[in-house]
């Protein structure tokens, strides 16, 4: 092959040192990349790092087989990355998409290799797309929230190098100088650069994740400490009255069997709403609320089918706000809630004041007492101080807040008699995805 360029010590040990680098970054993308976009991300990374290392030693100015590894790593990588950046990600599947990428970036490749293909004309088309991608990869991180400090500084400058570099494809065209070290270079900083920015990004969602669920274990175990405290109390004064009234000692036994039912009862249905919780992705992101309302009522007042509800849905379609899955339990206990209570009818507006938008659900299912009022509107009031309100209330504060909501609680009055209740959501705005 022309054009040749051998590797020397140098190269041999700043390879050495790059495959210690990707080895210990594709150990900490595999064990932390649980979240949606960052495990795309990752897995892109990885395709188009591992697969572009044996070009770093064996440079040719012509396409050799080992650029058949780099084009098709990067394209099929970049295919990930673009997967991870659309709102989405069923438009990219792995069988309909990806692999036929694959399978044409292998050919595009090879027969590049073939025709002896200076390496500029090989990678022009593989840089435009790549360059696509990156950008959009960077309004999709923008938009998700999730980049805070210096890490959106230092992924915007490995992304600005890369698309940069195409600026060298005129000079090897008009054959000035030898631009393919520096090319390879550039995309090589840019590579590192943007995995240790990706890796920074996966250890603080993990952190994240890990408070998170650790409020969602103390926002349960305080709810579940609270209420089956009612119910075995409930039950030992059930059972005193029948020690000491032998005629309706049965009737009280019966009293306090019922109420260890229903804390056994409890007690599942908390089970099975922390596993619900826990399956959740937390990340912030951008959330139709239109969408998400709709499919909750329509799933309720089929639930509810018995006692028909009228529900009158004034939200824009699309309604995007920032928050992630939990929100769709919140906007669950809220309305279900309204439907248990017997409320017939169920009004759902929203409103949009500069960069904050907020959801009203209003019912007609009674009003709601001063001290549960207070310790939904007043988040310095802790889960020890919490009412005997049973579950709902309890996790539509604290779910609100890991969804990124602030939840507010107002009684509805018609002519000074309490009506119903109002619930509003606030959210910060998303842009469009």
């Amino acid at each position: 092959m022309q054009g040749v360029v051998s590797p020397d010590v140098t190269q041999l040990i700043s390879l050495e040192v790059a495959l210690v680098f990707v080895v210990l970054l594709f150990w900490g993308f595999f064990k932390y990349a649980r979240i949606g976009e960052l495990r795309d991300w990752a897995i892109g990374w990885i395709l188009i790092a591992f697969m572009s290392g044996p070009v770093l030693i064996w440079l040719s100015e012509d396409t050799s087989p080992y650029d058949v590894l780099s084009v098709s790593g990067i394209v099929i990588g970049c295919t990930f990355l673009l997967r991870g950046s659309i709102a989405d990600k069923r438009e990219i599947s792995v069988a309909k998409h990806i692999v036929p990428i694959a399978v044409l970036s292998l050919v595009y490749s090879w027969t590049s290799v073939q025709l002896s293909l200076h390496w500029s004309m090989t990678y022009a088309p593989v840089h435009l797309y790549s360059s696509l991608v990156l950008l959009l990869f960077l309004r999709r991180l923008k938009n998700l929230q999730i980049a805070t400090g210096f890490v959106p500084h230092l992924l915007t400058a490995a992304v600005v190098a890369w698309i940069a570099a195409g600026l060298l494809f005129p000079l090897a065209w008009l054959g000035i100088g030898n631009v393919l070290v520096t090319y390879v270079g550039i995309e090589a900083t840019a590579v590192s650069v943007l995995g240790a920015s990706l890796f920074i990004l996966l250890l603080r969602e993990s952190h994240r994740t890990a408070e998170q669920h650790h409020k969602v274990s103390l926002l349960m175990a305080s709810v579940v400490q609270h209420d089956i405290r009612n119910f075995l109390q409930t039950a030992i004064s059930a059972l005193e009255m029948a020690t000491d009234n032998d005629k309706q000692a049965s009737l009280w036994i019966a009293a306090a069997i019922d109420s260890l039912v229903r804390a056994a009862d409890f007690v599942k249905e908390m089970r099975d709403i922390s596993a619900e919780i826990m399956r959740f992705e937390r990340v912030e992101m951008p959330v139709d609320l239109a969408s998400m309302i709709k499919t909750v009522v329509d799933t309720l007042k089929h639930i509810y089918v018995e006692r028909p509800r009228t529900v009158q849905i004034q939200v824009p379609h699309p309604f995007l706000v920032i928050s992630n899955q939990l929100l769709k339990q919140v906007l669950w206990n809220i309305i279900d809630n309204s439907f248990k209570h017997g409320s017939d009818t169920l009004t759902i507006w929203s409103n949009v004041s500069g960069s904050r938008g907020t959801l009203l659900i209003e019912d007609r299912a009674g009003g709601v007492d001063e001290e549960i009022r207070r310790y939904v509107n007043n988040l310095s009031v802790s889960e020890d101080q919490m009412p005997g309100v049973g579950l709902g209330v309890i996790l539509i504060r604290g779910l609100s807040q890991l969804a990124h909501a602030r939840v507010t609680l107002q009684n509805v009055t018609d002519e000074s008699v309490v009506v119903g209740c109002r619930y509003t959501l606030d959210f910060r705005l998303a842009e469009s995805v």
